[in-house]
Protein backbone atom coordinates (compact mmCIF):
# COMPACT_ATOMS: atom_id res chain seq x y z
CA UNK A 1 0.00 0.00 0.00
CA UNK A 2 1.17 3.50 -0.71
CA UNK A 3 1.32 6.35 1.75
CA UNK A 4 -2.07 7.61 0.53
CA UNK A 5 -3.79 4.22 0.55
CA UNK A 6 -6.22 2.78 3.06
CA UNK A 7 -7.87 -0.59 3.50
CA UNK A 8 -11.60 -0.55 4.06
CA UNK A 9 -14.03 -3.47 4.09
CA UNK A 10 -16.80 -2.96 1.60
CA UNK A 11 -19.35 -4.71 -0.52
CA UNK A 12 -18.66 -5.42 -4.18
CA UNK A 13 -21.62 -3.29 -5.34
CA UNK A 14 -19.78 -0.16 -4.15
CA UNK A 15 -16.75 -0.81 -6.36
CA UNK A 16 -18.31 0.97 -9.36
CA UNK A 17 -19.36 3.93 -7.23
CA UNK A 18 -15.85 4.34 -5.84
CA UNK A 19 -14.27 3.78 -9.27
CA UNK A 20 -16.28 6.73 -10.63
CA UNK A 21 -14.64 8.85 -7.90
CA UNK A 22 -11.14 7.73 -8.91
CA UNK A 23 -10.78 5.20 -6.09
CA UNK A 24 -9.27 1.81 -6.88
CA UNK A 25 -10.92 -1.18 -5.20
CA UNK A 26 -9.15 -4.52 -4.94
CA UNK A 27 -11.14 -7.56 -3.77
CA UNK A 28 -9.52 -9.74 -1.12
CA UNK A 29 -11.35 -13.04 -1.54
CA UNK A 30 -9.58 -14.83 1.31
CA UNK A 31 -10.23 -12.09 3.87
CA UNK A 32 -12.23 -13.27 6.88
CA UNK A 33 -15.77 -11.94 7.41
CA UNK A 34 -16.02 -8.72 9.42
CA UNK A 35 -18.66 -7.38 11.76
CA UNK A 36 -19.47 -3.70 11.39
CA UNK A 37 -21.04 -1.76 14.23
CA UNK A 38 -22.64 1.65 14.53
CA UNK A 39 -22.78 3.75 17.69
CA UNK A 40 -24.26 7.14 18.44
CA UNK A 41 -24.80 9.36 21.48
CA UNK A 42 -27.49 8.20 23.88
CA UNK A 43 -30.63 10.28 23.57
CA UNK A 44 -29.90 11.40 19.99
CA UNK A 45 -33.08 12.52 18.23
CA UNK A 46 -31.56 13.09 14.79
CA UNK A 47 -33.97 12.29 11.96
CA UNK A 48 -31.01 11.70 9.63
CA UNK A 49 -29.50 9.21 12.07
CA UNK A 50 -32.85 7.46 12.48
CA UNK A 51 -33.18 7.06 8.68
CA UNK A 52 -29.59 5.82 8.41
CA UNK A 53 -30.06 3.20 11.14
CA UNK A 54 -33.36 2.08 9.62
CA UNK A 55 -31.71 1.69 6.19
CA UNK A 56 -28.67 -0.09 7.65
CA UNK A 57 -30.77 -2.61 9.55
CA UNK A 58 -32.93 -3.20 6.46
CA UNK A 59 -29.86 -3.86 4.31
CA UNK A 60 -28.31 -6.08 6.99
CA UNK A 61 -31.50 -8.12 7.05
CA UNK A 62 -31.24 -8.61 3.29
CA UNK A 63 -34.37 -6.67 2.43
CA UNK A 64 -34.46 -4.10 -0.40
CA UNK A 65 -34.59 -0.47 0.67
CA UNK A 66 -35.43 2.82 -1.02
CA UNK A 67 -33.54 6.04 -0.38
CA UNK A 68 -35.83 8.80 0.88
CA UNK A 69 -35.10 12.22 2.25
Amino acid sequence: MSESAIAHPGERQWFEVFRSLGVVCVPVPDAPPVTLLIAWPAGSRSADLRRFVRSATTVAAGRPTAVTS
